[in-house]
């Protein structure tokens, strides 16, 4: 990584120098400091930065200690208006990722079953290498972000009923009707269930039930 370099223009507002960019950053407590995306950052870019930052090969939390004296235990992201938050503990950039996406979704479908239930509740990955396999396919450019949306909303609805009802079949239809928000058609539908056959944790069970015809297995 390319040294950091921090300039001061006052006790609470400065500027950030990482890879030939520079990013407002404003101190916003004694333990938290704001970085401000720019006009034309996407958020997957943004969410690996800040997950960087906490990075042992970085000399961001240093560099703020020595220019505004803080230390510094979270970060928050202000991107396109929407603020989320990192911390020392939690500061995986898919994580990032993902709450600004939930974010995104909450306020686009307000009142809706299935963005509740996957704003209070984690997805599931199959062992060992599910999570990884999101977090690959996240980043590719073959499959849109909305697929990615939908298809973890999807998951996580289907989690939720499952802890009542155990007929694979009710519980897949129930959930894609409340969480297919975007009203996919069966091709993006399709994707979503390719999707979560290689990450999570019943996405085998899911792929089996739908290319069987929606029968009970």
């Amino acid at each position: 990584m390319k040294e950091i370099i921090i300039e001061k223009e006052n006790p609470q507002r400065g500027n950030l120098w990482i890879d030939n960019k520079v990013f407002s950053v404003n101190v916003t407590g004694e333990e938290e400091v704001t970085v401000k995306s720019n006009l034309g950052d996407n958020i997957l870019e943004m969410s690996k930065l800040v997950s960087r930052l906490f990075s042992p090969e970085t000399n961001f939390i240093i560099k703020m200690k020595e220019v505004f004296g803080v230390t510094i235990n979270m970060i928050y992201l202000d991107f396109q208006k929407v603020t989320v938050c990192a911390s020392k503990e939690n500061h995986e950039w898919h994580d990032i990722y993902t709450k600004y996406n939930v974010y995104v979704d909450g306020h686009r479908f307000s009142n809706s079953t299935a963005v509740r239930i996957d704003e209070d509740s984690k997805m599931e990955f199959f062992e060992p290498a599910g999570k990884e396999n999101w977090e690959k396919k996240s980043e590719s450019e073959n499959l849109k972000l909305p697929i990615f949306n939908f298809a973890r909303r999807w998951a996580k609805v289907m989690q939720h009923y499952m802890e009542e009802d155990n007929r694979f079949r009710k519980v897949a239809e129930y959930s894609l009707l409340l969480s297919n928000l975007e009203n996919f058609s069966g091709k993006e539908v399709y994707e979503a269930v390719c999707l979560l056959e290689s990450c999570w944790k019943y996405g085998f069970n899911l792929r089996k039930y739908w290319e069987s015809g929606y029968e009970d297995y």
